[in-house]
């Protein structure tokens, strides 16, 4: 998959290693918040996988610790994955990437996490929306090359 940058992407190796995975962090270059999917769960402790926004963290390891934090009954992950998707929101909404993080969440532990997801992605949407409009308007860190003369 290529975008207007020339990036690609080989999804088919991309679910294939998420499909292992035991957490699945997912990066985009207009905003810093990242979608973080834990498929781990444990019954025990009435924990359900994790699926949210989440804030940027420096590598690996705070990522670890911020799990465990906010899930203490749960170990720390043998595998994790982070990847930055190279395209807009509406392509990973309509990628299989999605469809198999909901397939996999339904099949492992029997939950229905499309109306969760549904949110999330319409949030990222409206981060993409609104880093568009501010590159745009030249505001938040942008510059414009011209202004309109008044």
């Amino acid at each position: 998959m290529t975008n207007d940058n020339g990036l690609t992407l080989d999804i088919d190796a991309l679910l294939e290693a998420a499909a292992d995975t035991d957490v699945l962090v997912i990066g985009f270059d207009f905003m810093a918040e990242r979608i973080v999917v834990d498929f781990r769960a444990d019954n025990r402790e009435r924990s359900l996988p994790l699926l949210e926004l989440a804030p940027p963290m420096a590598d690996a390891q705070e990522r670890v610790a911020w799990l465990a934090e906010r899930r203490p009954a749960l170990a720390s992950p043998d595998r994790f994955l982070f990847f930055v998707w190279p395209h807009t929101i509406k392509t990973l909404a309509d990628s299989p990437v999605i469809d198999r993080i909901l397939v996999r969440l339904r099949d492992e532990h029997g939950v229905d996490y499309r109306s969760a997801c549904a949110r999330l992605i319409a949030d990222v949407r409206r981060a993409e929306h609104a880093e568009r409009l501010a590159a745009i308007r030249g505001t938040d860190g942008f510059e414009t090359l011209w202004e309109r003369e008044r």
